[in-house]
């Protein structure tokens, strides 16, 4: 629980030291996400959005979720408008320092990577309500090696390395699989300074 409660310290000193230099927006924001796909899970979300869309169609998002970790996207804005933004692909990267990955968790891994798409809708002055579903999808090198492991067991087993080959390969791509289907949603508010 301090790792946590330390990393939320860390991100609001962050937010705060972050200057805003001539045409860049910060914007605060504070959302409740809902996995919504295989298991159901709630978890508060602090997110922190640094752009400068005048300049450029990116922009890079810190969010934290409590008793869970961080992660770090960059978000690309298809639609720009006085009222409405959307972004589209949002790569990422989310650290599991927790231990408590956002799907997937029969095996540990250091980070997730993540793709995703949110739209903001402009509500009054430079605040904007938002909803952002992103995939997460297990560490590739991790995956391996659990596939691999996993594999060796299977193999030792009496049936053969055949076997084990079936079960690194049906690991890999069970562990896939659910993970696109395992999308998750965050709805919030966010104010831009």
């Amino acid at each position: 629980m301090r790792k946590f409660a330390a990393g939320g310290v860390f991100f609001v000193l962050f937010l705060i030291a972050m200057p805003a230099s001539a045409g860049v927006q910060n914007g605060l924001g504070l959302g409740w996400g809902v996995d919504a796909g295989m298991k159901s899970d709630t978890h508060f979300a602090l997110n922190l959005r640094l752009r400068a869309l005048s300049v450029t169609p990116l922009e890079a998002e810190f969010a934290y979720l409590a008793g869970r970790s961080m992660g770090v996207y960059a978000n690309l804005y298809l639609l720009h408008t006085k009222w409405v933004r959307w972004h589209v692909i949002d790569p990422g990267v989310y650290w599991n320092w927790a231990g408590a990955p956002l799907n997937n968790p029969e095996f540990q891994r250091g980070y997730d990577l993540s793709f995703g798409t949110g739209l903001e809708v402009k509500t009054w002055r430079n605040a904007v309500v938002y909803a952002n579903a992103r995939w997460y999808f297990p560490d590739p090198v991790a995956a391996v090696k659990e596939a691999k492991r996993r594999g060796q067991v299977a193999g030792d087993d009496g049936q053969g390395v055949g076997n084990g080959v079936d079960a690194a390969v049906n690991f890999v791509k069970d562990t896939y699989l659910s993970a696109a289907r395992d999308w998750h949603l965050t709805i919030g508010a966010m104010w831009f300074f």
